[in-house]
């Protein structure tokens, strides 16, 4: 409201939240999808199982020293895969001074291949409060369904342990609303300089923001819960 009032116009974006009610257990939260979305996902978690690879989150104190460098590893590989569109915004630096940071606000998501104690995969975690948010993740080689291993169920279950009340895994991707994430309205808001560039904007806007509400609102649409999507955000 303040930056309204100095003149700033607000950009609708699309994202997306999980919210808890108050799940006791990840299949609480299973048990809000409809039958053959919760036999998908049980059957993703248990073929990475079969092919022996094993997810373990370390959070705060618990994160081994070597875990910083292997994240930015993976962090900086993702982002070289799209080339000019990678977005190296963290820098090998930032991951070096993680360990004198606070350390109850960081966790990582690791995935190893049989007894192999170097990572194949990660994911890395940032908490504040009942709020985490994940973005960053990497892997060695693709498996199936394990980006949705260390960036969805194994972060949701440890919210559910936590108490976390919200997660939100980041932007983009169909594939979060058929996993119960709820697409939310974010916003970003804008002033330019140029009084034509304001004025193409502005004269723009007012269908941008109602095309994202539309978008919004078909994601929701392949949301697997049984009886709506509850409580999102407030």
């Amino acid at each position: 409201a303040i930056l309204r009032d100095l003149g700033m116009h607000s950009w609708l974006h699309q994202g997306y939240i999980w919210d808890n009610p108050g799940y006791r257990t990840f299949d609480d939260y299973l048990a809000r999808f409809g039958s053959q979305t919760r036999k998908n996902v049980k059957r993703e978690r248990r073929i990475l199982r079969e092919q022996g690879i094993r997810v373990e989150l370390r959070a705060g104190a618990d994160i081994p020293a070597h875990l910083y460098s292997d994240m930015h590893r993976f962090y900086a590989a993702t982002n070289d895969k799209f080339g000019d569109y990678g977005c190296r915004y963290l820098t090998e630096e930032f991951f070096d001074a993680l360990p004198d940071m606070p350390r109850n606000r960081l966790a990582f998501v690791a995935a190893y291949e049989g007894d192999d104690p170097t990572p194949m995969a990660m994911a890395m975690l940032v908490r504040k409060g009942d709020r985490l948010n994940g973005r960053y993740w990497g892997a060695t080689r693709h498996v199936d369904y394990l980006h949705f291993e260390l960036c969805y169920y194994t972060p949701i279950t440890w919210a559910i342990e936590q108490g976390i009340r919200l997660y939100d895994p980041g932007m983009g991707g169909e594939h979060k609303a058929r996993r119960g994430f709820v697409s939310i309205p974010t916003v970003s808001l804008h002033r330019y300089r140029d009084p034509r560039f304001e004025h193409v904007f502005l004269g723009n806007l007012g269908e941008i923001n109602a095309l994202e509400q539309d978008y919004i609102n078909e994601l929701n649409a392949f949301l697997p819960f049984r009886r709506g999507p509850g409580a999102i955000c407030r």
